[in-house]
């Protein structure tokens, strides 16, 4: 199971400079594992804050969060996608900010894509959705269609992204 799309790329590559996204898209490498994480997070409590999956259908679902403050009206949604990701991922832990110095847990590193394959599908779904969220997610240290980019302190090239498995999903991306 891998934690990816914008809350992915926030927490783990961005920090505050990425946009907040209330959703959690995953990765799994099938169907009945995105089940289970659903059926695992409905009911599901931490540290006094409770979950609900609702208006659940296939391999996603809205999000209900109930904590002890009250229940946020945040509109959150989990979304699986019941296939393997094509590169290694990589176990990270989230950018350090200074709220989680308040934490009274440590804070884990999660399985998350490598950022080439993380930056390639951010294109792709802009291509496919046109939504802006997607081209915001790159924003800021990425030029969508520029040839080379910095990117959570790493610079990339279009050579390094169409390397390996990632240059279907960079021309999905790009070509008109």
């Amino acid at each position: 199971m891998v934690l990816k799309g914008g809350t992915s790329l926030r927490k783990f590559r961005a920090g505050n400079a990425g946009r907040f996204s209330t959703d959690l898209d995953f990765a799994a490498p099938d169907a009945d594992t995105g089940e289970f994480l659903l059926d695992s997070l409905d009911g599901a409590e931490i540290h006094g804050v409770r979950f609900r999956v609702v208006q659940r259908s296939a391999l996603r679902g809205r999000l209900e969060i109930d904590t002890p403050l009250g229940r946020p009206d945040v509109p959150a949604r989990v979304e699986i996608s019941p296939r393997a990701l094509w590169l290694p991922v990589e176990l990270r832990g989230p950018v350090p900010l200074p709220v989680h110095r308040g934490y009274e847990f440590p804070v884990p590193e999660v399985p998350v894509p490598a950022l080439s394959e993380a930056l390639a599908e951010k294109l792709a779904a802009w291509r496919r959705r046109r939504k802006m969220r997607d081209l915001y997610d790159l924003s800021g240290s990425v030029k969508a269609f520029s040839t080379s980019f910095s990117f959570g302190g790493c610079s990339y090239s279009r050579s390094g992204m169409t390397s390996l498995s990632t240059d279907s999903v960079w021309d999905r991306s790009i070509r008109t």
